[in-house]
């Protein structure tokens, strides 16, 4: 199960301007097929490259950011508690 605290990969390659809004539409759509008709999950950064609309150099940076926005994330829903 998804955590939706979590910091979406989607949203940070947006915000850093690698994809477009369409490209990433594009993307989800096919991940969400092969889980669907396939039972395959796939990484939206995979696919992603494999669209040709990102370099494996700008997933790298994606998941970096992502990994440090997760710990704060992380991080504060431990010293706070979690909203109820």
């Amino acid at each position: 199960m998804v955590d939706h605290s979590e910091i979406r990969f989607g949203t940070i390659a947006l915000g850093k301007e690698f994809i477009t809004p369409s490209q990433l539409g594009k993307a989800v759509g096919l991940q969400m097929k092969m889980d669907l008709e396939k039972g395959i999950h796939r990484l939206l950064g995979e696919i992603l490259v494999e669209m040709g609309f990102m370099t494996p150099s700008e997933v790298e940076e994606v998941i970096q950011e992502q990994r440090q926005m997760n710990k704060i994330v992380s991080s504060s829903s431990e010293c706070c508690g979690s909203p109820v």
